[in-house]
Order: structure tokens, then C-alpha cells, then sequence
């Protein structure tokens, strides 16, 4: 939601500016706006990918092939919630990340991964 609304601030700022109703040097603050939406939007991406991967892995024949993955091995058995501290149990959200969980997840959930914008 805050993404949402620094987008919709920022084209505000856009034709305001357009409009000449704001002077230029408010184009700056468009910027600011702009950039926090795509940052929270990446932030969240990241969360999301995070979160999905740690519910997954509750399952104990997930978590054994999350292990066999190569992306995922920092979160097979080894991997101890809120002590780990292996930067590589942190997942970006990408294309590949996303295709590697697919594949590392039961077959009854990876449609829902798939979805929207990640579908194959």
C-alpha cells in the first residue's frame, strides 16, 4: 500500500509540474517518491520469497529437498529459525529463485508460485 501511494504522489508531482502548478525543483521530491515505491516493492518482493521458503520448509520432506537444492542448501536441515545467521539462507526474489523453489517444493503448491507475473 505505501508503494501504491508514493506512485500515485509521484504522477501527482508529474502533472503538477506539467501543469506548471508546482515549480520544477518539485521534481525532485517526484524522484524521492518514485524510488521509494520501487524500493518498497523490491523490499516486499524479498519478504515474500523469504516467507514462502521458511512455510515451505516447516514441512519435513520440504525441507529435505530444499537441502538438495543448491540455492536452498542453507535452508535444508541445518538451517535453525532466528539463529542462522548464513547470509545465503536470505533469498532475492528472481527468476531463479523462484524457478529453483518451484521445483524444490511439494507439486501441489507450485501453480501458486507460478502465478502472475513468474508464470512460465
Amino acid at each position: 500500500m505505501l508503494s501504491a501511494a508514493a506512485y500515485i504522489e509521484s504522477v501527482w508531482h508529474s502533472r503538477a509540474i506539467a501543469k506548471g502548478a508546482e515549480p520544477a525543483g518539485m521534481a525532485i521530491a517526484q524522484r524521492y517518491l518514485a524510488d521509494a515505491a520501487i524500493e518498497t516493492e523490491a523490499s516486499v518482493g524479498h519478504r515474500l520469497i523469504n516467507f514462502v521458503a521458511r512455510v515451505a520448509r516447516t514441512v519435513p520432506g520440504t525441507r529435505e529437498q530444499l537441502s538438495r537444492v543448491r540455492g536452498f542448501r542453507s535452508l535444508g536441515d541445518t538451517y535453525v529459525p532466528f539463529v542462522t545467521d548464513d547470509k545465503d539462507a536470505w533469498l532475492s526474489l528472481n527468476a531463479e529463485t523462484v524457478a529453483a523453489l518451484r521445483t524444490a517444493i511439494p507439486a501441489v503448491h507450485r501453480d501458486s508460485i507460478g502465478a502472475g507475473f513468474w508464470a512460465e
